[in-house]
């Protein structure tokens, strides 16, 4: 039967005898502890490694799943370019080219000379199937009201006038012509108040509608007044310009006449009008004055 090795001895740290080690020294009593710690150490270091290798082994994992990762990313990359060269070399579908507006019906007839209920008109407009008309030349001198007073062309005598007795003298042909919904606008320079909307067969044209018919400059909406010569003037009256040609009439001596518009002027005492040579007086003429030519004005069912 083997005997059991003695333990290591060593002098005592404290009392310096000698004495085993891992047991009481029987001179003081210290534990010498040395191999007890030394296989302490050990087994911690032995867990430690354990942890280190756990360690290494997960990092080694993660580096390959970021490569995988990276591999997974370019991959899609290049099947999204791929796809993105295929949809470039698809040949474009050429659009269409857009249809221009079909013309309205009868905008041929615009600008052009009609002759109906005895009369020669001349067309500015076509719409809804009807033409606006205004006669070619002046066809009477009257005033716009018999009375000189403040007046709209709602009360105007002139408007009386049109709408009967002579609508009437159109004949059997005045059943094409179309009932009018005029608005109706303050005078654009002076703010003149042009009264209530009224509902016409026969009318006269107001400022801005001469304007937008026979031609606008922008002077009439910049307010650039003239005097009588054309002459740029803060205080003219004049709407004087390039169309002013356009604008003329003539009565049936082929003089060339003024005519009135159904605008107010300055005040309601006065109504606009077009001179004989075309210029347009925004601040107006007394309404009495009986010697202003008439142009009426209709819309016409085609």
């Amino acid at each position: 039967m083997s005997q059991s090795q003695p333990n290591p001895t060593m002098l005592c740290p404290i009392c310096k005898q000698q004495a085993e080690l891992n047991t009481p020294c029987p001179t003081c009593g210290f534990e010498n502890r040395v191999f007890a710690i030394k296989e302490e150490a050990s087994n911690w270091l032995q867990t430690l490694a354990k942890h280190v290798y756990e360690l290494q082994r997960n990092h080694s994992e993660l580096q390959q799943s970021h490569v995988r990762l990276h591999e997974e990313h370019q991959e899609t990359k290049k099947q999204i370019a791929a796809i993105i060269k295929r949809l470039d070399e698809k040949p474009k579908v050429e659009e269409k080219p857009k249809e221009p507006p079909k013309p309205k019906p009868h905008a041929e007839q615009v600008g052009k000379p009609m002759h109906f209920g005895g009369y020669d008109w001349r067309v500015l407009d076509v719409e809804n199937n009807q033409a606006l008309l205004i006669s070619e030349k002046v066809l009477e001198k009257r005033p716009y009201n018999v009375e000189y007073k403040a007046i709209t062309w709602e009360q105007c005598s002139l408007r009386k006038y049109l709408n009967n007795e002579f609508y009437n003298s159109l004949g059997a042909e005045n059943s094409k012509i179309a009932q009018t919904q005029n608005p109706n606008t303050n005078n654009p320079w002076y703010g003149t108040a042009v009264g209530n909307p009224t509902s016409d067969k026969i009318f006269l044209l107001s400022i801005e509608e001469v304007v937008k018919y026979f031609g606008d400059s922008d002077d009439l909406k910049n307010k650039r007044r003239k005097d009588i010569d054309g002459n740029l003037d803060s205080s003219g009256y004049w709407l004087y310009d390039e169309y002013n040609n356009a604008r003329m009439a003539r009565d049936d001596s082929g003089k060339v006449w003024w005519w009135w518009l159904r605008s107010p002027g300055s005040s309601s005492y006065d109504a606009a009008y077009v001179r004989g040579i075309g210029s347009v007086r925004i601040d107006g003429d007394p309404v009495s004055l009986d010697s202003g030519g008439v142009r009426p004005a209709l819309w016409l069912n085609l």
